[in-house]
């Protein structure tokens, strides 16, 4: 007898433009502090969180991975994917495009 294994289909993913728009207008009116007193963007604080030596984001995913739990590795990057784009919307970096663009001269390296 062969079992036959039904796939639920995904919706397509938005395009990454979508989602750091997303993220960042979620971030600006999540956390005030991204931005100073005059309304400036302020990334100190997304960066800091993301590489901390004792509590950021990217330690958190690198003990996730040695320590093999790859459920807490998926939460981790999610985590680090978000902070990134945060970043990105907070300094007026397309990163869809930065990617591509080093992508580019990484493929002639």
């Amino acid at each position: 007898m062969t079992a036959t294994i039904k796939y639920q289909r995904r919706p397509a993913a938005p395009p990454q433009r979508d989602i750091q728009a997303a993220i960042g207008e979620w971030g600006d009116k999540t956390f005030p502090s991204h931005h100073r007193p005059d309304g400036t963007p302020d990334a100190s604080g997304p960066v800091w969180h993301l590489t901390h030596y004792k509590t950021g984001e990217a330690r958190e995913l690198a003990i996730a991975y040695f320590g093999g739990d790859m459920v807490a590795v998926a939460n981790e990057l999610a985590d680090c994917a978000i902070l990134l784009l945060t970043i990105a919307h907070l300094t007026g970096v397309d990163l869809e495009t930065a990617i591509a663009v080093k992508m580019t001269t990484n493929r002639r390296s």
